[in-house]
């Protein structure tokens, strides 16, 4: 093991299993399954950007995104592929953004790698039918590439949820100025070239999450130098700031709202008997510690039946928040014919568990490497996985 540990791992895939077969959409111009909406409430557990304009390459100053009003909110299309991420890792979902082809401009040579083969299981290549969807794009939506748009409209697909943007009624969420600016290192794209890092055994590792660190232990300088691939953030969320944001869905099978109500709230586990939660990763400088928030579902409302909505007087709506963990349940025993304490045997549910926890399996020493380091013995060793790194104390802060 090296004595520090990359801000990132990969949550490896699962086996194949009956429940993950893939299944047409329902289109919305029926009525299906569950309908209605739950509200969250968001809460930043380290500071937090999503910048207005972010780029990369070189550096330039970066503000958290405002409404007209100057407070900040993080935007519905953040939050849909944050979750859209963890659904996916959960579920086995395809590859839907795994480019076939993968161009890097390297300092000295352009790099173009062919990663199609790359893809684990026949269930994890991109969908591209609205008659065969993985759960995630029947859940998120799907759009195929151009060719196959044209071919009678069998590749693109809506989806059958709606997150609006987090926002908040405060306005004293924001800190930072143009004379208190946090420099942020080293902020650049990903580079799946190096076979080391995302493969094994010639197939792609699973999916790319990041540790989490606490809001002490960011890797940010105020008011420091600015280098060619760092960031100055001129303002930003505050740790603990309070912001809400509701999720409306339409005609989902059961397993369909237990997934997505999972991937939302996350669970809380124990280690040495103290409870343990698990958290999300928004916006920029993840692999420095940004962007760790909490999600809390505070309501879940279910339509009654749908259709008798339009036909009768009255809500038809039904309280469900506390039937949340039974939707849960219901997915794992469905989709991996596992009950609730079985399930954090499955791999990707093990991995999840510990590289999103924030308090309980809590790494020390992690950084990127200096570009000198890929060039020693340990360097040229395969990322240890995050089994590897929890099984390894060492790597622990106790």
């Amino acid at each position: 093991m090296p004595e520090f540990l990359i801000p990132y791992n990969f949550v490896r895939t699962t086996e194949i299993s009956t429940g993950q077969k893939k299944s047409p959409g329902i289109m919305h111009d029926k009525f299906s399954g569950y309908s209605g909406k739950i509200v969250c409430q968001l809460t930043p557990k380290t500071r937090t950007i999503i910048a207005e304009n972010p780029g990369f390459g070189s550096a330039h100053e970066l503000s958290q995104i405002c409404d007209n009003d100057g407070k900040p909110f993080l935007p519905s299309s953040s939050l849909k592929g944050m979750f859209r991420s963890v659904a996916e890792a959960v579920a086995n979902g395809c590859y839907l953004l795994f480019d076939k082809k993968y161009h890097y401009k390297h300092i000295n040579h352009p790099i173009d790698v062919d990663v199609s083969r790359k893809i684990r299981g026949i269930a994890s290549s991109p969908c591209s039918d609205i008659n065969h969807l993985c759960i995630c794009c029947r859940l998120f939506g799907m759009v195929g590439k151009q060719d196959d748009v044209q071919a009678e409209g069998k590749a693109i697909f809506g989806g059958k949820v709606s997150i609006g943007d987090a926002t908040t009624t405060k306005d004293d969420y924001l800190e930072g100025s143009y004379n208190n600016k946090l420099v942020v290192k080293g902020i650049m794209t990903p580079k799946p070239h190096h076979d080391l890092f995302y493969e094994m055994n010639g197939l792609i590792r699973g999916r790319k999450f990041y540790y989490h660190r606490r809001d002490n232990e960011l890797k940010a300088i105020l008011n420091g130098d600015v280098g060619e691939f760092d960031k100055s953030f001129v303002k930003w969320i505050k740790a603990e700031a309070l912001f809400q944001f509701t999720v409306n869905f339409s005609n989902l099978e059961k397993d369909e709202l237990g997934l997505l109500l999972y991937a939302l709230e996350l669970e809380e586990k124990k280690v040495n008997n103290e409870k343990v939660g698990m958290y999300h990763k928004i916006g920029m400088a993840k692999a420095q510690g940004f962007g760790s928030c909490e999600i809390k579902i505070t309501r879940l409302e279910l339509m009654d039946n749908p259709q008798s909505r339009y036909q009768n007087f009255g809500t038809g709506i039904t309280d469900a928040l506390n039937k949340k963990l039974d939707f849960q349940k219901h997915f794992f025993q469905s989709y991996f014919g596992k009950d609730w304490i079985q399930k954090d045997a499955l791999p990707n549910i093990f991995d999840l568990q510990r590289i999103m926890s924030l308090n309980g399996y809590q790494c020390h020493n992690m950084h990127h490497p200096e570009q000198t380091w890929f060039g020693t013995d340990e360097g040229r060793k395969p990322l240890p996985t995050i089994e590897d790194v929890f099984l390894n104390r060492n790597m622990l802060i106790e």
